[in-house]
């Protein structure tokens, strides 16, 4: 209780310095949270996107329809494989039509249906990469009655690219940042080490030992810390709002996630102060 009745008068002494800690460590989690924000609405894409692939088999005219059935069975069977749906050609042409729109008339006039029948296979979530979609494509062309596979090989393999990049610079941005943020917020904390050093050189005077130093300057730490978190998860918040009332909407965090950008605070504001006060400590 001592040490935390010594971490509390500190603000009091120490108010720009203190100010100071806290921007610094709420302004390094709020650039770290955008760029997590930035990273969650890329993946919100590119699961959107995942979503649409599909691979689309057509099928011969002369095709038999109990081994097209059959073949229906077995396609949906394969591992990683969603749902297979047979399209004829007359529900074929119909959708041909509503895709031409006001330009449907030009389909007036045919004599035959030149639109091949298909079947339409979605793949579950996690099985929507280049491999497995492969994989299904090519069992499905090696049926006798398959005219054609298509499954927008290069649309696939530009998707697979964009998702390793976003991973890869993620992990890497995110790392850079923490760092940053840890650098920053040591630094605040160290000038506010100095700018007490003679109460703290008093205290060792007085006989404090170097752990009850320690101790209120990490609690100290931690406070700034939290009070910098907060700081950041409200200004996340407040961006998130803003966006989704005003410009476009996004995907926003949990409320867990508002929960751990304060107890990063914490934590950044504890490894700060231990950082600092520690190179202090050894030098007095």
């Amino acid at each position: 209780m001592r040490s935390l009745r010594e971490a509390l008068l500190g603000f009091g002494r120490a108010k720009t310095m203190s100010f100071f800690a806290i921007v610094s460590t709420g302004f390094s989690l709020l650039a770290l949270g955008m760029f997590a924000l930035a990273l969650l609405n890329l993946n919100t894409l590119i699961r959107y996107f995942e979503s649409k692939v599909e691979i689309v088999v057509y099928i011969r005219d002369n095709a038999d329809t109990g081994r097209v059935g059959m073949a229906v069975e077995d396609l949906g069977r394969v591992e990683g494989v969603d749902r297979v749906n047979f399209v004829s050609k007359e529900e074929a042409l119909e959708h041909f039509r509503r895709d031409l729109g006001a330009d449907s008339d030009l389909l007036q006039d045919l004599e035959s249906n030149p639109v091949p029948a298909s079947l339409n296979i979605t793949m579950k979530p996690g099985y929507r990469d280049t491999l497995h979609v492969q994989a299904v494509a090519a069992r499905a062309a090696e049926l006798s009655f398959v005219e054609e596979v298509d499954y927008g090989r290069e649309w696939l393999r530009r998707m697979d690219i964009f998702k390793h990049v976003v991973s890869v610079v993620g992990v890497i941005s995110g790392a850079l940042l923490s760092l940053v943020a840890l650098v920053l917020i040591s630094s605040a904390i160290k000038i506010a080490v100095f700018s007490r050093s003679r109460e703290i050189f008093i205290m060792k005077i007085v006989g404090a030992t170097n752990g009850y130093i320690r101790r209120a300057f990490l609690i100290e730490g931690v406070l700034k810390g939290t009070l910098g978190g907060a700081l950041a998860a409200g200004g996340i918040f407040a961006i998130t709002e803003l966006f989704n009332r005003k410009l476009i909407p996004i995907t926003g965090f949990t409320d867990r996630y508002y929960l751990y950008t304060v107890a990063a605070g914490a934590l950044l504001g504890l490894l700060g102060s231990w950082i600092s006060l520690g190179r202090y400590l050894r030098r007095i």
